[in-house]
């Protein structure tokens, strides 16, 4: 019996979200310039040809998995910043919550680091654009969550951009210096730490 279009559109999506992984992969490994279409297909399991089905080129490919991280980000900051919790819990549901998903996925650190690097060569004449909705999506809600927290006294006065370049840098950089076995031994005392060292310098003691 032939497939029916809904079945063929899931394999095709099953196929594209094995391929956008693989890249994925291959990106924080590599980075843009060093990165083939044929480490996707092999780190895909799939042949060359049935890549280029679906990306002509490695430029179309990582601006899909861009697009996916970058999505991802929004999200996660969208759900601990913009809630009705008070400024500095806020912050710390989001810093926690990017500990977990660094220590648990250390390429992601990779990601970040390779995409403020590479942004303008995958995306060209739209780059600064699509930094400009980086900063909307992540960097502004950060920025005015630090300086709700600020203004509501929980917080020590300080600069709330040179707040959120200092954290951003902190959690993106961390995982390359973990000692994995003592996180997976002791994941949930490493993130405590972790936090208590991120947060303790910045509050308000009474």
């Amino acid at each position: 019996m032939p497939r029916t279009p809904e079945q063929n559109n899931q394999i095709r999506q099953q196929r594209k979200n094995q391929i956008l992984g693989a890249a994925f992969e291959v990106y924080t490994e590599k980075g843009f310039q060093s990165m083939e279409m044929g480490d996707v297909a092999q780190k895909a399991d799939i042949g060359r040809g049935t890549l280029y089905h679906y990306y002509k080129n490695k430029t179309m490919l990582m601006r899909d998995v861009f697009a996916l991280k970058l999505e991802e980000a929004k999200i996660t900051a969208a759900k601990t910043l913009s809630t009705d919790q008070k400024p500095i819990i806020r912050l710390e549901s989001f810093f926690r919550q990017e500990l977990i998903a660094h220590l648990h996925h250390p390429l992601r650190y990779r990601f970040f680091k390779y995409f403020f690097e590479d942004v303008h060569e995958v995306y060209a004449d739209s780059a600064e654009k699509v930094l400009q909705d980086f900063e909307t999506n992540n960097y502004q809600p950060l920025m005015t969550t630090f300086q709700q927290a600020i203004d509501d006294g929980t917080i020590k006065a300080m600069n709330p951009t040179r707040l959120t370049q200092l954290f951003w840098g902190a959690f993106i950089g961390m995982p390359a210096y973990i000692d994995n076995s003592d996180f997976l031994q002791n994941p949930q005392e490493w993130i405590e730490d972790a936090m208590t060292i991120l947060f303790d310098g910045i509050k308000k003691h009474t």
